[in-house]
């Protein structure tokens, strides 16, 4: 029984350490764009769909969406 009490104890401390964040796919993302990136729904469509991910959290889609921008048009893999 002392193994259980430790696994609950252990699994309730991860979760309170890194709570579930909310994931959204790339339609979603893209409508909302206005409230969270500072730019057109097309490069927000085009930035997360060439990273390849179906869902993301909103962490992740401003990083994606952000390296994409900083990214020169010749060299984004959309544009081969």
């Amino acid at each position: 029984m002392e193994e259980k009490q430790s696994g609950r104890k252990q699994t309730k401390s991860a979760e309170k350490a890194s709570p579930a964040e909310s994931l959204y796919t790339v339609e979603e993302l893209a409508g909302a764009h206005e409230e969270h990136f500072p730019c057109r729904a097309a490069l927000v469509t085009a930035a997360l769909k060439t990273a390849g991910k179906s869902l993301y959290t909103l962490a992740e889609a401003k990083k994606a969406v952000n390296d994409y921008g900083k990214t020169p048009v010749k060299q984004r893999k959309d544009r081969e």
